[in-house]
């Protein structure tokens, strides 16, 4: 695949440099590039993609959690509360044989699918990291 991601990141102390690549990943994640291509491309981050994405914001890293589903909250991130929901293999909510879970994040009167995860232990997982996230958050704007 040959895309710009081949200069190796030569900008890569550059934090803007960092952040139109996200934003590139987050647009390709919502196009018909395979899943595998913007993994790959992911790893190319010179630092912690999880840094870069705390800087960045909940709009422009919300959409690649469709492929790195526990990446963390974005620098805006701002909703009410989280819950976790199963759904079947047609993507329908469901509280019977469940096939995935979803944490979703509510903000205001809007909800919006964060992650999909296999196993309920993992969701579980990732929703209370956002609890912490979305704490230490708020911490930091009242300073």
């Amino acid at each position: 695949m040959c895309i710009i991601f081949d200069i190796n990141f030569a900008i890569s102390q550059n934090e803007a440099f960092q952040q139109g690549a996200l934003w590139l990943l987050s647009e390709m994640s919502q196009r018909p590039y395979s899943e595998i291509e913007v993994r790959e491309l992911c790893s190319l981050f010179p630092e912690s993609l999880e840094n870069i994405c705390r800087a960045s914001t909940e709009e422009i890293v919300r959409p690649l959690r469709g492929v790195i589903h526990d990446l963390p909250l974005g620098a805006n991130a701002d909703y009410d509360a989280f819950y976790i929901s199963s759904i079947n293999q047609d993507g329908q909510l469901t509280t019977t044989e469940p096939y995935a879970y979803v944490v979703f994040g509510k903000y205001g009167k809007d909800i919006y699918p964060l992650a999909h995860f296999d196993n309920h232990e993992e969701a579980a997982r990732v929703k209370q990291l956002w609890h912490v996230q979305l704490y230490e958050n708020n911490l930091r704007n009242c300073r």
